[in-house]
């Protein structure tokens, strides 16, 4: 425990420092901007990348790892399905953006850099192979569930399919994805001066990542319906992890790299996409902004025990 409490506190306190940086305007929205678009444009697709040039390509094979993890999202959208049947307050858009914050994790900014600090290497490729995926399929998923709901008949199919694939093919993390994917297999090494370049950004990408979520939080508050803000907290900081370790450890039998890192994602707090969702359908948008606001010093207490268990 003292050794996941020294990998664990570090999160927190520069998340804390990103905070307090924001709420004293040491740096303004315009800068908490400028630092996330660096992580996700630069730091994080380095890592990425790099981190690609140096595996085995038959360790990075992802079908069982995403059946394995979108198979405990699906339990959780069943639960919160049930929820909204039974509480008024989680009826909004059909509860679909309930559903994407009791199962969206802030894999980017959190989930990368306690991956990598606590399981090392071996598990940046597991979980950039979860981000990759994570905001189109939730957006899909979403959507259909609440234009279903709505019967605005928006929720075309073919239409949904053309944006979520062309969303994908600009995401900077699969374009990382593949291009290290490309250069592993092509044997090409790397000139010195690139190489050095890119270590750079990727070192630079766990303090950017943390420091950026801190900076991100400041703009939240905490309001709306204390029912469903409860029922988000359950569902993610405990219910998704105890439904992903049965999973990831019973049923799917993933690769220890792969058991860890789906584990740890499904008990991330809630990540910043589901507070862009609810407000486009203007559902649950106070209830899952304190969601966000409150899951990140809540996760404090949690991960810990979840790294634990995991052992």
């Amino acid at each position: 425990m003292i050794a996941i409490l020294s990998a664990i506190l570090p999160v927190f306190l520069l998340i804390a420092l990103g905070y307090g940086a924001a709420k004293r305007n040491v740096i303004s929205a315009e800068g908490a901007k400028g630092i996330d678009a660096f992580v996700f444009h630069f730091a994080i697709p380095a890592l990425l990348f790099r981190t690609m040039l140096a595996i085995d390509m038959g360790d990075a094979a992802p079908w069982g790892l995403w059946a394995a993890y979108y198979s405990g999202v699906a339990v959780i959208w069943a639960c919160v399905g049930v929820f909204a049947l039974t509480v008024r307050a989680g009826v909004a858009a059909g509860g679909s953006a309930m559903a994407t914050a009791s199962s969206f994790g802030n894999g980017l900014l959190m989930g990368i850099p306690v991956s990598l600090l606590h399981f090392g290497q071996e598990a940046v490729i597991p979980a950039g192979l979860l981000i990759s995926i994570h905001a189109p399929l939730h957006w899909l998923f979403g959507t259909l569930w609440a234009e279903s709901a709505l019967h605005k008949g928006e929720s075309h199919i073919g239409k949904l399919l053309g944006q979520v694939g062309l969303s994908m093919a600009r995401n900077p993390m699969i374009l990382a994805l593949g291009l290290g994917l490309i250069w592993n297999l092509s044997g090409f090494g790397l000139h010195p001066i690139l190489e050095r370049l890119i270590d750079i950004l990727a070192d630079s990408s766990i303090g950017a990542a943390l420091f950026a979520l801190g900076l991100s939080l400041a703009s939240y508050s905490i309001r709306g319906n204390v029912r469903v803000l409860s029922a988000i907290l359950i569902l993610k900081l405990l219910a998704f992890p105890a439904v992903m370790f049965l999973l990831a450890r019973g049923v799917f039998d993933l690769p220890p790299a792969q058991q860890h890192v789906a584990i740890l994602f499904s008990a991330l707090p809630v990540g910043v996409n589901a507070y862009i969702f609810a407000t486009k359908y203007n559902a649950n948008v106070g209830a899952i902004s304190s969601a966000i606001m409150l899951s990140v010093p809540l996760s404090a207490l949690t991960l810990p025990v979840v790294l634990y268990l995991i052992g």
